[in-house]
C-alpha cells in the first residue's frame, strides 16, 4: 500500500545525517542538575552542523514532551545552545540527568515511525 510517487528516502538520509551531526560533531561543554532537570551547552563544531541542531531543536522538543511529559527548550547563542529539560514528576529528575544530552535526544520509541513517515514522504511529526 505504498504510495511510490510519494517516497523520498533523499529526506530520510538528510535526516540522518542531522542525527550524527548532533550526535558526534557537538562538543558537549557541560551538564548540570537545575531544579527539576538538567541544562546543558553544547558546540557545533560547524555551521553545517549548527543547521542540523537548529532542524532537530525545531521538532524534537514538542515529539519529548508529548512522549514523556518532559519539558525541553534550546536557546541559540553566539556560539553554543543552551538545552534545559524539566519535568513535573520528582521521579524522573535523576532519570533526565543520568540521560544526559545524547540520551535524551534518543528518547523514546518514536525515532522508527518517525523515520519510515519520512521515508513514505509524509509529515514526520504527525504519525
Amino acid at each position: 500500500h505504498t504510495a511510490w510517487s510519494n517516497v523520498n528516502l533523499e529526506a530520510l538520509r538528510e535526516h540522518l545525517v542531522d542525527m550524527n551531526n548532533m550526535t558526534l560533531r557537538v562538543q558537549v561543554l557541560s551538564q548540570q542538575p537545575i531544579p527539576n532537570g538538567v541544562e546543558i551547552i553544547v558546540v557545533p563544531e560547524s555551521a553545517r552542523v549548527a543547521a542540523s541542531l537548529d532542524r532537530v531543536f525545531a521538532a524534537h522538543p514538542p515529539q519529548l514532551e508529548a512522549k514523556t511529559g518532559w519539558k525541553m527548550t534550546t536557546q541559540k547563542r553566539e556560539r553554543d545552545y543552551r538545552i534545559v529539560v524539566t519535568t513535573t514528576k520528582p521521579d524522573e529528575v535523576a532519570k533526565i540527568r543520568g540521560l544526559g544530552y545524547t540520551g535524551i535526544l534518543a528518547s523514546g520509541a518514536h525515532h522508527q515511525a518517525h523515520h519510515w513517515a519520512m521515508a513514505r514522504g509524509l509529515n514526520p511529526h504527525h504519525h
